[in-house]
């Protein structure tokens, strides 16, 4: 602030206003670089998972399948006769559920963000961005 004490308080409002927006500037530019890494990893992570999520996808109608044809085996009726509202099964790799509404809920969805985010940090380490996470 000494170099602005001997100027009139006009330039000194035009030095100060400069220096912001040159700062400012800086800081869009960084941020648009960042922004571009973060885009480029979505897409590379996208292209590089796309055959997993289809995959998972025919998973997943292959189990809702599964648990709609052999219901009464996966979910036994309660032998008191009374409906259940959610009837889940518990299994190694995870638990599901089957709702009496006739939909199929994957009851492990924190674990599954959980490894797309380990995927995603992965990947970045790979291609050398990882600091823009």
């Amino acid at each position: 602030m000494k170099q602005l004490e001997n100027k009139l308080p006009v330039e000194q409002a035009a030095e100060l206003m400069e220096e912001i927006a040159t700062l400012n500037a800086q800081i869009t530019q960084h941020t648009d670089e960042a922004n571009k890494q973060i885009d480029k990893i979505k897409n590379d992570l996208s292209v590089k998972t796309e055959e997993w999520v289809k995959k998972s996808e025919n998973l997943n109608i292959e189990l809702e399948h599964l648990a709609e044809t052999h219901k009464n085996e996966l979910f036994p009726p309660d032998p008191t006769g009374k409906a259940k509202k959610i009837m889940s099964l518990k299994l190694k790799s995870g638990e599901f559920g089957f709702k009496t509404t006739s939909s199929l809920e994957i009851l492990n969805i924190e674990q599954t963000a959980k490894l797309i985010e380990v995927g995603k940090r992965k990947l970045a380490e790979q291609t050398g961005i990882a600091s823009a996470l």
